[in-house]
């Protein structure tokens, strides 16, 4: 089981990283086509163009996606944001108490944020929303990356939450020493 759901958690990543990737392969597209016509403009004093339809709406998209598929993979190797000068200053019973309050709580946050994601991604669809730009994209696919990085997230915490129930080392943990160990910040 362990290995699905790491391998679940690359794979949110790698798409995360293919989205990233993807919005500088418009942009360049986009820039080049602008020079392009720029030249063609000036060389025979006619527009040439060249255009990516619906570009910035694309890359608004891609960006959407890399945010939300990269969550669940940041999450477990540390790499979000803690307030943790609380946590390392208490003895380690009551750090134990605050990690499980905060996995039930982010567990739980999480949750709710999926089911209702599910409910705007399904309405999405159901009303055949679409954008506005050049291209009209039907509004439900973008948004199933919302929905997959956010269910592969509410996965995330609750694996922790239940290694934390089961006294296993959580996947940050490990990602935090390591970081510690080999001099990192902290």
């Amino acid at each position: 089981m362990r290995n699905i759901l790491n391998g679940l958690y690359r794979f949110s990543a790698i798409l995360s990283a293919l989205s990233m990737v993807s919005i500088g392969v418009i942009v360049v597209v986009q820039v080049g086509f602008r020079i392009v016509n720029s030249v063609y403009f000036s060389l025979m004093d006619d527009n040439l163009g060249l255009l990516f339809p619906s570009s910035a709406e694309f890359v608004g998209y891609l960006m959407v996606a890399t945010s939300f598929l990269g969550l669940a993979y940041t999450l477990r190797k540390d790499g979000h944001i803690r307030v943790s000068i609380l946590l390392n200053n208490v003895p380690p019973k009551l750090h134990t108490i605050f990690e499980f309050i905060c996995l039930s709580l982010g567990t739980i946050f999480m949750g709710f944020i999926f089911y209702h994601t599910i409910s705007f991604v399904y309405d999405s669809y159901v009303y055949d929303e679409v954008s506005y730009g050049i291209i009209a994209v039907p509004l439900f696919i973008p948004q199933l990356f919302m929905l997959f990085g956010i269910g592969v997230l509410f996965v995330a915490f609750l694996d922790d939450f239940i290694c934390q129930l089961r006294g296993v080392e959580l996947s940050y943990k490990d990602a935090a020493e390591a970081e510690i160990g080999s001099g990192g910040f902290e």
